[in-house]
């Protein structure tokens, strides 16, 4: 087992292909897993662990059965809303350091996609037919983006 400690994206697909070559863990960042019984971290810091929300690639949705996504995980849907469901999620981390919440130490540093990226982003999903979209968002409110999602939204053409 190995966990990736921060930003999966980074770190994952290296920690994935020594798995796969059944090559040593010991030379990737920020990942920790056991050797001889014992936990071994490799380097603590997570600064520098940041994904660039626009060099995120478009969900292979081809791949997937999307009718399938039927159910949020966490709860019927809400009336008006219906399948295929899915997740996204266009900006990471918080402005604000507040001490009861983790996000700006698990998630350091306010990013986002930009607004053409999110355009992009929705009319893909659209095309390929996914009716509900679910916002994992750490933080939506305060920026100008959340207005810019809803308004997209329903302005993207469908299928």
């Amino acid at each position: 087992d190995v966990v990736i400690r921060g930003e999966g994206e980074l770190t994952g697909p290296a920690a994935i292909d020594a798995l796969i070559k059944e090559e040593g863990l010991g030379d990737i960042e920020r990942i920790s897993f056991r050797k001889n019984g014992q936990v071994v971290k490799t380097q603590q810091s997570l600064k520098g662990n940041q994904v660039d929300m626009d060099s995120l690639p478009l969900p292979a949705l081809e791949k997937i059965a999307l009718l399938d996504y039927t159910d949020t995980g966490e709860g019927p849907l809400v009336e008006g809303a219906s399948p295929p469901i899915f997740a996204f999620e266009t900006s990471r981390g918080c402005k604000q350091a507040c001490h009861f919440c983790t996000t700006p130490f698990l998630k350091p540093g306010f990013r986002t996609m930009s607004l053409d990226r999110i355009a992009e982003y929705f009319q893909h999903l659209k095309q390929a037919g996914v009716r509900t979209m679910l916002s994992y968002e750490d933080n939506p409110l305060p920026t100008h983006q959340f207005s810019f999602q809803c308004n997209l939204w329903f302005a993207c053409p469908g299928d």
